[in-house]
C-alpha cells in the first residue's frame, strides 16, 4: 500500500509539472533541444517512465491511477510531434518498456481503461511515425482482436486507433500479420471469426491506400520483424510477395459466407486496383473473379464502398446471425451459395457447368506459385 501511495504522490508532482501552462509552453518550444541534452532532464524522464511502467504493468492497480498515468503519458509524448528524427529515435527507446504494460491494459475489461490505452497508442503512432514499427508489431494483433468485442466503447476506440496508426504512421511489416488474419489463417492471440477477418481486410486496404507502393515491392532487411528475418523461418510471409498474399486474401474474402467479409474483400480489391503500383496484378486478379463479384465490385465503385468502418457495419453481425435461421452456420451458407451459383450457370451457360469454380481454384494456385 505504501508503494502505491508513493507512486500516486509521484504522479501528482509530475502532473503539476506537465499541466502547468508555463511548463507546457516551455516544453512545446524546447522539447527537441532538451531531448539531446544529458543530465537532469534525462533523469526526470527515466523516473517518470519508471513510475508509468510500474502502474501499467498490472490490471490489479487502481484503474483510476492507470488512466491518470496514460493521460500523463500522452501529455508527455504530445509535444514531440514534429521533432527531429534523432529526438524521435531517443523517445522511442525510452518508450520501449511500455510494450508489455500497454498490452496488459488492452486486455482490460473496463472500457474506460481500454479507451485510454487506445488513445495513448494512437498518440504514440502519430508522433513516432517510422519509429513506431516495433510497437505496431506487438500491438497490431491485440488491437485487431478487439474488433470482435461486442461492447461498443471498447470496439470503437480500437478501430479508430488502428486506422489512425495506418493512415498517419509509417509503413510497417506487421501488415503481413493483418493479411494472415484477413485470409483466415491462425494467428496466436487473435481469434478467427468473421468480424476480425473483415476488419483486417479493411486495415490492409487502408495500408495500400496510404502507404507508398514501393514499400510493398521491397521490404528492407532493417524493417523486417524478428520472425521474418530469421533464416530458419519457413513462413509463407517470408517467401511470398505482397501482391501474391493480397491476391489470395481477396479470393478468400470474396468466397466467405458472411456478407460483411465479402464486402471487405471488395473494399480491399478496389483499394488494390486503384493504388497498387503494378496495375497488371489487380487486372489479372479481376479476370479470375466470378461475374457476380465483378459486378458488385463495379457497383461499389459507383456507390462507394459498403464497408467504411467495421465499427458501424459489423456491430450488428452477431444479432443478424442469430435472427436468421437460414444462416445458422457458415457451412449452410456456403451450400446455398453453391446451389444458387450452379443454377445461374445452368441458365446462362449449359455447356460449362464447372468453369467458374475451376477458374477461381486456378487463381488460388496461380497466386500461390507467383
Amino acid at each position: 500500500m505504501a508503494s502505491v501511495v508513493a507512486v500516486s504522490d509521484g504522479f501528482k508532482r509530475l502532473s503539476v509539472e506537465i499541466e502547468s501552462p508555463t511548463n507546457a509552453a516551455v516544453s512545446a518550444s524546447s522539447r527537441e533541444s532538451e531531448a539531446s541534452t544529458p543530465g537532469a532532464m534525462e533523469t526526470r524522464d527515466e523516473k517518470f517512465m519508471s513510475e508509468i511502467v510500474s502502474v501499467l504493468s498490472s490490471k490489479t492497480t487502481n484503474w483510476e491511477l492507470r488512466t491518470k498515468a496514460m493521460k500523463d503519458l500522452r501529455d508527455w509524448i504530445g509535444p514531440y510531434k514534429g521533432a527531429s528524427d534523432e529526438a524521435l529515435s531517443q523517445l522511442a527507446s525510452q518508450l520501449l518498456p511500455l510494450l508489455e504494460p500497454m498490452t496488459v491494459q488492452l486486455s482490460e475489461l473496463r472500457s474506460s481503461v481500454v479507451k485510454d490505452a487506445c488513445s495513448t497508442i494512437q498518440v504514440m503512432g502519430t508522433v513516432l511515425r517510422q519509429h513506431f514499427a516495433p510497437f505496431a508489431a506487438r500491438w497490431y494483433e491485440p488491437l485487431a482482436g478487439l474488433s470482435r468485442v461486442t461492447k461498443q466503447p471498447i470496439r470503437e476506440p480500437a478501430d479508430e486507433c488502428m486506422k489512425a496508426i495506418i493512415e498517419h504512421g509509417a509503413p510497417m511489416p506487421a501488415v503481413r500479420t493483418l493479411l494472415k488474419i484477413a485470409s483466415g489463417e491462425p494467428v496466436p492471440g487473435t481469434p478467427t471469426n468473421a468480424v476480425v477477418q473483415a476488419s483486417a481486410g479493411q486495415y490492409v486496404a487502408l495500408a495500400i491506400k496510404h502507404w507508398p507502393s514501393t514499400f510493398f515491392q521491397n521490404v528492407p532487411e532493417e524493417h523486417k520483424t524478428e520472425s521474418e528475418s530469421s533464416p530458419a523461418s519457413t513462413s509463407p510471409a517470408v517467401t511470398e510477395s505482397y501482391d501474391a498474399l493480397i491476391d489470395r486474401c481477396v479470393l478468400v474474402l470474396l468466397r466467405a459466407a458472411s456478407d460483411d467479409v465479402r464486402a471487405s474483400g471488395r473494399f480491399l480489391y478496389n483499394s488494390y486496383s486503384q493504388h497498387w503500383g503494378d496495375k497488371s496484378r489487380p487486372q489479372a486478379l479481376h479476370a479470375c473473379l466470378t461475374p457476380r463479384d465483378q459486378a458488385k465490385i463495379a457497383q461499389d465503385i459507383v456507390d462507394g464502398p459498403m464497408l467504411l468502418s467495421p465499427t458501424h457495419r459489423l456491430k450488428s453481425y452477431p444479432s443478424s446471425t442469430a435472427k436468421s435461421p437460414s444462416r445458422a452456420t457458415p457451412k449452410s451458407s456456403i451450400n446455398r451459395s453453391a446451389i444458387a451459383a450452379l443454377r445461374a450457370r445452368r441458365i446462362t451457360s449449359a455447356s460449362s457447368k464447372a468453369s467458374d469454380a475451376a477458374e477461381v481454384d486456378g487463381a488460388v494456385v496461380a497466386s500461390s506459385s507467383s
